[in-house]
């Protein structure tokens, strides 16, 4: 598998200047103990403070508006967002990694999965216990029934590599499971639509397969044999990914 490497553009280089003022302007939030629903200073006191343009701070804000992180009141100003709140989480945390997940690359997703959800295969096949034998074959069984008009494929691909991390029996991988998970829901997802339209019904059957070559090794306790169809499964995702970008960059 051939590593892949993210195109260094003039447009990568604008989007992680536009990430930077979002932090900056996040990092204002935290230091003036912003709560949901208070107000912003000025644009024209944020660009002072930053040192930069009103344009590149009105840039900043709009896309954080974008996210729902700020709202604006037309003639009042922008004020954080009540839906900021929710869990009582720490404002500046959720805006931060709400930020940072969408610096994430895709070709960085495929990395990081490649070493950690390989291992988990492994663990997986070694360390499943009863219940979670019986929930792979669940899961796994609704690939056969799945109806793309009925259902979420994310929901289900995530449920079952969830339940794979699950049975590692690890907390730790367990946990960078789930980050990689919603890291996914916000950088792949809309790559995988943009491949599987031209031929949904192959490329579904082929993941499915081999899915069900990952759950059947782990069923068999051949933690050897989990590992490398794990493997398999990221290799075909990356050769994914590999089209998407060359592609893109044959429009360019």
């Amino acid at each position: 598998f051939a590593p892949l490497h993210s195109l260094h553009t003039k447009e990568g280089y604008n989007a992680m200047k536009l990430f930077k003022k979002m932090e900056e302007i996040t990092n204002i939030i935290g230091e003036s103990n912003l709560k949901p629903g208070d107000k912003l200073p000025s644009e024209r006191d944020i660009a002072t403070l930053l040192s930069v343009s009103r344009a590149s701070v009105r840039q900043a804000i709009s896309a954080l508006i974008s996210k729902g992180i700020l709202i604006s009141k037309q003639g009042d100003g922008t004020y954080v967002a009540d839906t900021c709140s929710d869990n009582g989480k720490n404002i500046v945390e959720e805006i931060s990694l709400s930020l940072a997940s969408e610096q994430v690359s895709p070709v960085e997703i495929i990395e990081a999965r490649r070493i950690v959800e390989c291992e988990i295969a492994r663990l997986c096949a070694l360390r499943a216990n009863h219940e979670i034998r019986e929930k792979l074959v669940n899961v796994i069984n609704k690939f056969d029934s799945y109806d793309p008009k009925k259902g979420s494929l994310k929901n289900l691909v995530n449920e079952l590599h969830l339940t794979i991390a699950e049975g590692s029996n690890n907390r730790v991988l367990i946990l960078m499971m789930k980050t990689i998970l919603r890291l996914m829901t916000g950088n792949m997802w809309h790559l995988s639509r943009s491949i599987r339209p031209y031929n949904f019904e192959y490329s579904f059957e082929y993941h499915a397969m081999q899915q069900k070559e990952i759950v059947n090794a782990i069923l068999s306790k051949n933690p050897d044999e989990a590992e490398k169809a794990m493997e398999r499964f990221l290799d075909n995702i990356g050769d994914e990914m590999r089209l998407v970008f060359n592609d893109e960059k044959s429009r360019k």
